[in-house]
């Protein structure tokens, strides 16, 4: 574990190359491994607390919410988001996970342009 902490935190290894492990720990889970498994299934549980979270700060446990799903992890199917719509229906049964729609950097440039009106008009919405 020692061995560990070090590596991840390297000059060398960056993000992209963190996130490369969870491709080989999803195809070690869906090769029957069991510690993989179990490590995918508990980042669904994660995310799903993540995502109840929002939902709890944004008052929204009442509505029928959509939760984009967002990153190749998503790829793991239903071994990650099984937990995941698990944990979130426990406060709100109406939420449902939905691919995005649009790509990420769309709606980044979507929300900058808005964001640029928004603030040329005075902050009107």
């Amino acid at each position: 574990p020692e061995n560990l902490i070090v590596a991840i935190y390297s000059p060398q290894v960056d993000n992209s190359r963190i996130a490369g492990f969870a491709k080989l720990v999803v195809d070690a889970a869906a090769a029957g491994d069991t510690v993989a498994g179990n490590i995918v299934k508990e980042a669904g549980f994660e995310l799903g607390l993540a995502a109840c979270a929002v939902i709890d700060k944004l008052g929204l446990k009442r509505n029928k919410v959509p939760i984009g799903c967002v990153g190749s992890i998503f790829k793991a199917g239903e071994l990650l988001t099984g937990p995941m719509t698990e944990v979130i229906r426990t406060i709100a049964p109406k939420a449902y996970l939905t691919e995005p729609l649009m790509p990420p950097a769309n709606a980044a440039a979507l929300m900058a342009l808005r964001n640029a009106v928004n603030s040329k008009n005075g902050g009107a919405k």
